[in-house]
């Protein structure tokens, strides 16, 4: 008679599992406790992961990923801020993102980004960011290259300022790592912060 399998949840943050999945380390099937979200994911492969939807959540079709404390830097690079999505195995996938951000000098702006998956076979995204009460900055891009607003200042510093992120991806048989959004200061050394509950959302197209 064959024997039983002892299966255990491992109890991880988001930034964890993220890593995980970054280095290949995740394995088929385990489960896994996304301690800061509260919610429950499988391991595809070991670069990839389903993040499933909470009780009241994704009733109609969406999933959110929601920040849970601000997140500063005051990096001129960009730097990844824990907002994520995991493409599962030929998936596609919209998503759509909403971002408070703020800058401690209103002419050093808040540059916000998005870096993708490996293992896309399509995708493009847009992204906007006030630089002005009038104008947006626009940043248009596709998988071949990490997207990055361009440099501009907000209205006043220490105020939110709303940039949103719309787009689409198509996965192919070997999808590696996640998309994710980014965030970088116009100036290194000032601060900009993308605030607690920014979100970013994903629902899979039939």
């Amino acid at each position: 008679m064959p024997r039983e399998r002892l299966i255990q949840v491992r109890y991880l943050t988001r930034a964890q599992i993220e890593t995980l999945a970054e280095n290949g380390e995740l394995f088929v099937a385990e489960p896994y406790l996304i301690t800061d979200e509260n919610r429950f994911a499988i391991a595809n492969g070991p670069f990839t992961y389903t993040a499933f939807a909470k009780q009241g959540e994704g009733s109609d079709g969406w999933t959110d990923v929601v920040l849970a404390a601000d997140f500063v830097t005051s990096s001129a690079a960009a730097v990844d801020t824990g907002l994520s999505i995991a493409p599962t195995l030929n998936s596609k996938i919209m998503f759509e993102a909403r971002l408070l951000l703020r800058t401690a000098t209103n002419t050093v702006g808040p540059r916000p980004g998005l870096a993708w998956p490996t293992g896309m076979t399509d995708g493009s995204a847009q992204i906007m960011m006030p630089s002005s009460a009038t104008a947006n900055l626009i940043s248009n891009g596709n998988i071949n290259a990490a997207m990055l607003i361009a440099v501009g200042g907000v209205p006043n510093a220490n105020q939110s300022y709303l940039a949103t992120i719309s787009g689409m991806m198509i996965a192919g048989g070997g999808p590696g790592g996640s998309l994710r959004v980014q965030l970088a200061s116009e100036t290194a050394g000032t601060n900009v912060t993308l605030k607690a509950n920014s979100f970013i959302r994903w629902r899979a197209i039939p």
